[in-house]
């Protein structure tokens, strides 16, 4: 189960046959789960996150007035269809596997915002 902790019962299904040779239904195997104690839940932390970094800018920013602020972002999601959640017994964390890097073609876009509302916007494929 915790090698794959982000399948879906029917995948636990097929693992269980083809690793002992025993049939099982979907009803079986979350029933299973369920007595095993382990919730359907996953975290995707940012990997780049630095809470150091993170404290120094807000330090920073403390005396800069808000409405002079403008955010800008880029984003490039494309379709690595990666689930959600995954399963882990009760009180631990179910940490996410990501989907290989540029595994098909991305759509960017780019935008910002500030207290006045968002600003320009544009999208390339």
């Amino acid at each position: 189960m915790k090698a794959h902790d982000d399948a879906m019962l029917e995948r636990h299904c097929e693992l269980w046959e083809e690793e002992r040779g025993v049939r099982v239904s979907i009803t079986t195997m979350r029933r299973a789960v369920r007595k095993l104690s382990w919730i359907y839940k996953k975290s995707l932390a940012a990997t780049e996150r630095d809470e150091g970094k993170r404290r120094a800018w807000h330090e920073r920013l403390r005396d800069v007035d808000p409405r002079r602020l403008i955010f800008v972002d880029k984003c490039s999601p494309n379709v690595r269809m990666v689930p959600l959640r995954a399963r882990a017994p009760k009180g631990e964390r179910a940490l996410g596997k990501k989907a290989p890097r540029n595994w098909k073609e991305n759509v960017t876009l780019i935008s910002s915002i500030s207290l006045a509302g968002g600003g320009w916007a544009r999208l390339r494929a």
